[in-house]
């Protein structure tokens, strides 16, 4: 498990994700992918909602 979240970090900081900047676009892209391959996502995957907000890139 220590070494899941250690590489998943490594994965998370390598992303520039600057505000209203497309790398803030491309960590949500890859949260949300993460997240979709989990089990429980696999199997309710209406639970896992990206939600727009105003003036979002």
């Amino acid at each position: 498990m220590k070494q899941d979240l250690e590489a998943l970090f490594l994965q998370l900081v390598q992303r520039r994700s600057v505000v209203s900047s497309a790398g803030e676009i491309e960590i949500i892209d890859f949260i949300e992918e993460y997240l979709r391959s989990w089990d429980y996502f696999l199997e309710h995957p209406g639970d896992l909602v990206r939600v727009p907000t105003e003036n979002d890139p």
